[in-house]
């Protein structure tokens, strides 16, 4: 008899505890949507204090992207980031969680732009109270959809009364996504300038045609860069066109990175 009444007793235990299970928690904030436990099957995130839910890794997603997760330790406010594949924030929000500072929900949608590269990360972290990032959580993610990038490129001028010939000026172009951003950025200003661009004046002092690019190393502040020029007699480089053409060079990887110092040499040498 005894033996009867404790296979009875565990299933029920069983069953109210799963029951428990599927409450959900109090609400968190106006903007923010409560969401059940994961159901048997789904996968959580964990970093520290901090759970996420969905988006999974490597998932693709758009604007806008629900983030659901948890919360434990009490934490009352969480943030979130978007970076593309260059590190860079291009999205970004917080939401106050006001549960019951043991294990609260979130559900969140998170608007952004289109991104100029095709994945990047998704970062869930919480602040300390001198402010530094926390139970720091980063999830590989990839865009449904995203835009071109744009570079900006320096190129001499026609009409330029300075008598300056390192004078140049900002030209922006699109270009397609490259993982490496500064090469990509060098390498197309080896290319010509198109009719439109030179419609408006630009000048591309660079020999294009006989010249790439061999080895760009950033470190320091100093940018190194080395290229590859197969001598063309019909060329003539006088020290204008060469002021110009340094200018030119220097300016443009000055944008891309926080460099003070520009070092160029052509086929290994200075």
């Amino acid at each position: 008899m005894l033996t009867v009444l404790l296979l009875v007793t565990v299933p029920i235990f069983i069953l109210s505890g799963c029951a428990r299970i599927q409450q959900k928690s109090e609400p968190i904030a106006n903007n923010v949507k409560v969401s059940d436990l994961p159901k048997s099957g789904q996968v959580k995130i964990i970093q520290s204090d901090i759970i996420v839910e969905r988006p999974q890794a490597n998932q693709v997603i758009e604007s806008p992207v629900n983030i659901i997760g948890e919360t434990v330790g009490g934490i009352n406010q969480i943030y979130f980031q978007l970076l593309d594949a260059f590190d860079r924030v291009f999205a970004s929000s917080t939401v106050e969680i006001n549960g019951t500072g043991f294990q609260d929900y979130y559900s969140y949608f998170l608007k952004f732009n289109l991104p100029p590269s095709p994945y990047g990360k998704l970062e869930v972290f919480s602040l300390d109270r001198a402010g530094l990032k926390i139970n720091v959580l980063t999830l590989p993610v990839s865009f449904k959809n995203y835009r071109p990038l744009k570079v900006t490129l320096f190129e001499s001028r026609t009409g330029n009364k300075t008598n300056n010939c390192s004078q140049v000026y900002p030209l922006e172009r699109e270009i397609p996504f490259a993982a490496d951003l500064f090469k990509a950025t060098v390498d197309e200003l080896l290319k010509p300038l198109t009719q439109e661009e030179t419609a408006q004046g630009f000048i591309n002092n660079l020999p294009a045609a006989d010249t790439a690019l061999n080895k760009l190393i950033i470190k320091d502040a100093t940018a190194t860069v080395d290229f590859v020029y197969t001598p063309n007699n019909n060329i003539k480089f006088d020290r204008c066109r060469l002021n110009a053409i340094r200018a030119q060079i220097s300016e443009t990887i000055k944008t891309m990175a926080a460099v003070e110092q520009v070092i160029i040499s052509v086929n290994d040498k200075p």
